[in-house]
């Protein structure tokens, strides 16, 4: 998977603002989270894991 730089968010606004989240991964398809400035997590559609799998 590549990481589009776009996609990259803090925890802290993910925590904050989890709507914000949702809807870059509805656009873009991915969201990296970041904990402590280095990809922790990443949300995906749930759709997008099942084919993956």
């Amino acid at each position: 998977m590549q990481i589009n730089l776009e996609n990259l968010v803090p925890i802290s606004e993910a925590n904050q603002n989890f709507s914000k989240v949702a809807r870059m991964v509805d656009s873009k398809g991915t969201a990296v989270i970041l904990k402590n400035n280095k990809p922790k997590y990443v949300l995906v559609e749930y759709d997008t894991l099942i084919k993956n799998e």
